[in-house]
């Protein structure tokens, strides 16, 4: 899923077939320090640990959310990596944009490097929750 809001933001999300709880441990050790992670075309950079933000009043919110930044050839845009609650079975990892918006052309680009972001972070999170907790695997995750 994909969407360009009229608004501030571009985010796009891909959903997880990992329950909550699963998930938000394997981010966690994702998350256990700065990385980055290459995919087609780019790279993408989470800088420290994953952090909760809960809106007041809010209901629906993040269960751990990330800065970093999408590199695309010599293009960059901050970005901000979320796992999002999706049912009691699965999550969403998104990418949400939260530098300045660009122009719609450079938003379709953004969306498409995202998505191949998304795709190497997904197998990585997958990864991770695969691995036994503290294990060399989970360490190197």
């Amino acid at each position: 899923m994909h969407r360009l809001n009229r608004g501030s933001t571009t985010y796009t999300a891909h959903r997880l077939g990992l329950d909550p709880d699963t998930a938000q441990g394997a981010f966690d050790r994702l998350t256990d320090r700065d990385r980055e992670f290459a995919f087609d075309g780019g790279t993408i950079a989470l800088h420290g640990r994953g952090f909760v933000r809960r809106p007041e009043g809010a209901v629906y919110f993040p269960y751990r959310a990330v800065p970093g930044v999408l590199t695309v050839r010599h293009h960059s845009a901050p970005v901000e990596v979320e796992l999002v609650p999706w049912s009691h079975t699965d999550t969403e990892l998104a990418i949400r944009q939260t530098g300045r918006r660009r122009s719609a052309r450079a938003a379709e680009r953004f969306i498409a490097a995202a998505r191949e972001a998304l795709e190497q972070l997904a197998v990585e999170l997958e990864h991770a929750a695969l691995a036994p907790a503290g294990s060399r695997e989970a360490a190197a995750a």
